[in-house]
């Protein structure tokens, strides 16, 4: 669990808005971990499908983790009796 210190709390006036290249499938990945783990997937089956093509931007690797994660949530949470998620 190396990438968990992303979701902490920063402090006051810190910014991390270091742009490096990034993987979006190997970020998206990333959060799909952080999602696997949170009470309300335990009814949601989540399916993987990657394609062997690497889609890259410029950007924070750490703020694209939480916003996937936000999106992931907020997913996971209009689903409360279960069902599927498919990432592609």
């Amino acid at each position: 669990m190396k990438d968990c210190w992303i979701l902490q709390e920063q402090p006051a006036g810190h910014e991390d808005d270091t742009a490096e290249i990034v993987d979006i499938a190997e970020t998206l990945k990333t959060a799909i971990r952080f999602g696997k783990v949170a009470d309300n997937a335990k009814s949601v089956e989540i399916e993987e499908s990657w394609k062997e093509d690497s889609y890259e931007t410029r950007g924070n690797r750490n703020k694209l983790i939480q916003v996937f994660l936000n999106l992931i949530q907020n997913s996971l949470q209009s689903m409360p009796d279960g069902g599927i998620y498919s990432f592609q």
